[in-house]
């Protein structure tokens, strides 16, 4: 096999060399690979160049020579001497680099004595040389002595030295090359991934909206993140604000908080973390989390501190939300007609409500943490050990017991209760609803006893009551039943009167009634068992609670009450607590539940596909929350339209909604969402359209995570919304100009115009190409914000009052929220932040002085201030233009640039003052 370090010798310098060798002694020289293939020769004899290696035969004793030569020698050796199978002498010398023989350096085609003729005579005569040329040739090979060959084989070895050393130097510079090209790719690795890190470290303090801070005791310098900037609602290409500056962003008290932690934590190196209210600029309260810690040096020294400050003042909404919702809740439970009561597992009470304590005569101090036997009649207590059990075993129980009020009656009490269980599926509480049926039972009692009281008080009743016969077939099974007395509670509870039903069956006074309700009152009146259900009747459209007894043979009497208004507040409740209220689609709760009973080998494959609508916050900034909601609702009937009716779609956030889709197919899946995008693509609310982003992921294996599934979709729907967020907001961004333009025309020219004047003075102020454009775009836009304003404001003929100019006064602000919320516009943002900010400090809305405003929005503030005096406005009249000129001149110093003012002065009116009306 041929070595790679071949590939490394330079045969150039080589031939070089062996050339000069040949010239110098006239030995000749090859070198060959390891099977006798020549890679380099130089002043070959003619007696082997012309007739030897030229002949097939006589070439291939010359091969079959050097490779018989070199098995012979050893890389050990200097060189070694052969006589070759064409009769010439050759030599010899291995080469050998680090430590590998990869080739043979031949010399010789001399002799040591005068060759026989006769010899070589005998090889024309074999091979067909021409005799005469041959002889010649052979005239022309020297003969060396031994001790010179040996001399000049010395100098040989050095050459064969010199030529291993280069080999050897170009392979150690190729080893240090690749090295140092490993170690190049290496280092751009690290320095990508160390950008890559800082990027993501950068997007995470964004998205969670948490900013850094750094404090350097020594120097009191002090570094802000830009996300802690945004918070604040400074500028970031300016220091952080001073201490009073800072201070009037929390109310006092939270103020004094901060600075006490801060002191502390500067002395003593304790850490602090506190929840502190803030003030923001528009007067209103939000809320900040804050950490702060000390950095110490080797010596234990404090020398810094750094801390991290994240807003949460959304979560503080949510959780005064839930306050008041459980406020809500604690008032209807607590002013709840039936009885309620929560026990833990062993049994004891862990809540009641007041009706409950009502009921039964105890203050609640009394009763929690109690055994609930404890409060039941002698009789009743074993078997409520016994049943316990089984409650919580099946999960719901229905049951009458009587229990014992404090001060010693029985009352008989009517028992529901329904297990409720933690996320993980375990046993958490007990749920029971309790009446107080103690009239109800002494009524059916008395009715039993005596016929006469049974009549009295069936007709006091404000339950319905009524007795029946059944009517059999000719085989003895119920198949309809008469009517024999009824009172007036049933006839007002049913709308039947008493003399039109006595004496019928009811299948003629009530032909549709379901079967199931004369199965069940015919097992009471055949068997003598009494039956207590709930059940709906078509018929009457209202839900009853029912008890049924057979007071005789063949008979039964029925106790009901309209439970139709409790039923339809049971139902609300259940569709509340499991409904988003803006959409009617199911909520997180209900999906985490069914996501448990779904989650099951029969139901796959399973897949999910989330939804997160693009451009949420931007409508309700731009358009309200009204606008939001409405595409938040269009999103919702999209996506159920989307999907199937088996299919379970939930709003689990904001602005995102999940499907769960059983026994389907990744394939399946994709379809329904790409039928989603499709027409979400048709759907506009204030002429935006529906921008849907989605992603989705299947569960094949029941070994697999639904949670994780969840959670590949989630990942995928991110990837999708990247790609389309910028798009949405950029389009979102022009449709809101146009709004603007359509409620205000005076806005559109004003804008053409402040926009013209804009480049103009860039322009004179040989400005980059780029901003001069910029300015351009700046001048067309920097009203945007007023899309946020009413337009009768906008458009109100007069003076403004001071509300109405407040309002106006936040356009800034609005139009930097529209477009910092967008890489392509957020350097466009700053500008229309700062555009009514003045030279001496007394803009708005941050004050800022000198060139502390960016220059876009020094130049922008003229032209708006110069147009605006040059045209006409609803509360005074056009200023000429020598008018508006002196006022400028005026401002200069105090509400503009003077620089810029003398450029706009001088230089741009002096070219084209027609800056007016439009032009």
């Amino acid at each position: 096999m041929k070595s790679k370090i071949l590939n490394n010798i330079d045969f150039e310098t080589v031939n070089i060399l062996l050339e000069g060798f040949n010239k110098l002694t006239g030995f000749v020289t090859a070198i060959e690979d390891l099977e006798g293939n020549v890679l380099s020769k130089s002043g070959w004899r003619e007696i082997c160049s012309d007739f030897h290696r030229k002949h097939p035969e006589t070439a291939k004793k010359c091969k079959i020579s050097d490779i018989e030569l070199t098995k012979e020698i050893k890389t050990d050796q200097k060189y070694h001497f052969y006589k070759c199978m064409n009769g010439l002498v050759d030599v010899v010398v291995p080469i050998v680099i680090n430590d590998e023989h990869i080739a043979n350096l031949f010399t010789g085609q001399f002799f040591f004595e005068l060759p026989d003729v006769s010899f070589f005579r005998k090889q024309a005569e074999i091979y067909g040389f021409d005799e005469k040329a041959y002889l010649e040739a052979l005239s022309k090979v020297p003969v060396f002595t031994r001790e010179k060959a040996e001399e000049v084989l010395d100098f040989l070895l050095n050459i064969t030295q010199i030529i291993v050393k280069m080999t050897q130097e170009k392979i150690y510079q190729m080893e240090i090359n690749e090295e140092i090209k490993k170690s190049e790719m290496l280092f751009k690795e690290n320095e990508a991934k160390l950008e890559q890190n800082l990027q993501d470290l950068l997007e995470s303090q964004r998205i969670a909206h948490l900013g850094t801070w750094r404090l350097n005791l020594a120097t009191n310098h002090v570094v802000w993140s830009e996300e802690l900037y945004k918070m604040y609602g400074f500028d970031s290409t300016i220091p952080p604000p001073p201490y009073t500056e800072h201070m009037k962003l929390f109310t006092s008290e939270s103020w004094d908080k901060l600075s006490t932690s801060l002191e502390r934590t500067r002395t003593s190196g304790i850490p602090y973390e506190l929840e502190l209210e803030t003030v923001t600029k528009d007067g209103s309260n939000g809320w900040m989390w804050v950490r702060g810690e000390a950095e110490k040096d080797s010596d234990r020294n404090i020398v810094s501190l750094r801390g991290a400050a994240q807003d949460i003042t959304e979560r503080k909404k949510m959780e005064h939300q839930i306050k008041q919702s459980e406020e809500r809740f604690q008032l209807l439970f607590n002013k709840a007609p039936l009885g309620y009561q929560s026990l833990d597992f062993e049994g004891c009470f862990i809540d009641v409500n007041q009706k409950w304590l009502e009921t039964l005569g105890y203050s609640k101090e009394e009763v929690i943490g109690k055994w609930f036997g404890d409060f039941l009649c002698p009789e009743y207590v074993e078997g409520f050990r016994q049943r316990f059990p089984i409650f919580k075993a099946q999960g719901y129980i229905h049951s009458e017991f009587e229990m014992l009020t404090k001060d010693g009656q029985r009352l008989f009490i009517a028992f529901d209760g329904k297990v409720g269980y933690n996320v993980e599926g375990e046993f958490k509480q007990t749920h029971c609803i309790l009446q107080d049926i103690t009239d109800q039972r002494r009524t059916e009692k008395a009715l039993i006893e005596s016929e006469e009281k049974h009549r009295l008080l069936i007709t006091q009743m404000t339950q319905g009551i009524a007795v029946h016969e059944v009517v059999l077939n000719e085989v003895g099974d119920v198949i309809d039943y008469c009517f024999i007395d009824s009172n007036q509670a049933f006839e007002r509870l049913t709308g039947l009167k008493r003399e039109d039903i006595i004496g019928r069956k009811v299948r003629e006074v009530m032909p549709t009634i379901e079967h199931s309700w004369i199965q069940k009152y015919g097992h009471v009146a055949m068997t003598g068992e009494p039956l207590f259900f709930e059940d709906y009747s078509k018929v009457l459209g209202k839900h009853f609670e029912v008890v049924a007894y057979s007071p005789k043979p063949k008979q039964f009497a029925t106790i009901f009450s309209d439970i139709t208004e409790r039923k339809k507040v049971e139902n609300e409740l259940l569709h509340l607590s499991y409904h988003d209220h803006l959409t009617e689609l199911y909520n997180r709760r209900y999906f985490e539940e069914e996501l448990k009973k779904i989650d099951r080998q029969e139901n796959l494959p399973i897949s999910i596909i989330m939804c997160d609508i693009n451009g949420l916050k931007m409508v309700n900034d731009s358009f309200g929350h009204n606008s939001g909601d409405e595409l938040l609702n269009k999103a919702a009937r999209t996506i159920k339209k989307a999907c199937r009716e088996e299919d379970i779609i939930a709003r689990i956030g904001g602005d995102e909604f999940i499907v769960l889709l059983p026994n389907t197919t990744a394939s399946e899946s994709t379809q329904i969402a790409n039928h989603i995008k499709e027409l979400a693509s048709n759907e506009k609310v204030a002429n935006i359209e529906l921008s849907i982003s989605y992603g989705y992921d299947t569960k094949t294996d029941d070994k697999q995570s639904i949670v994780e599934i969840i959670s590949n979709a989630e990942n995928h729907m991110y990837r999708h919304k990247l790609h389309e967020r910028s798009s949405m907001r950029s389009k979102t961004i022009d449709l809101i100009m146009n709004t603007l333009f359509e409620k205000s025309n005076r806005e559109l020219l004003h804008s053409n115009r402040v926009s013209a004047i804009c480049k103009a003075i860039a322009t004179k102020m040989n400005l980059d190409k780029d901003v001069i454009n910029q300015l351009g775009i700046a001048g067309l836009i920097h009203d945007i914000g007023k899309i946020g304003i009413d337009e009768k404001i906008l458009n109100k003929d007069g003076m403004l009052t001071d509300d109405e100019r407040k309002d106006i006064e936040k356009h800034p602000e609005i139009g930097w929220r529209l477009l910092s919320s967008t890489d392509e516009f957020s350097e466009l943002g700053q500008i229309v932040l700062a555009h009514h900010e003045k030279w001496d400090g007394s803009g708005y809305p941050n004050g800022l002085k000198d060139i502390t405003i960016p220059l876009e929005a020094r130049i922008l503030v003229i032209a708006d201030a110069y147009d605006a005096m040059t045209n006409e406005r609803t509360y005074r009249k056009e200023m000429s233009n020598e008018e508006a000129i002196k006022e400028i001149k005026r401002c200069s110093g105090t509400h503009f640039d003077p620089n810029i003012v003398d450029v706009f002065v001088h230089q741009v009116l002096l070219d084209s003052n027609n800056f007016r009306s439009g032009s």
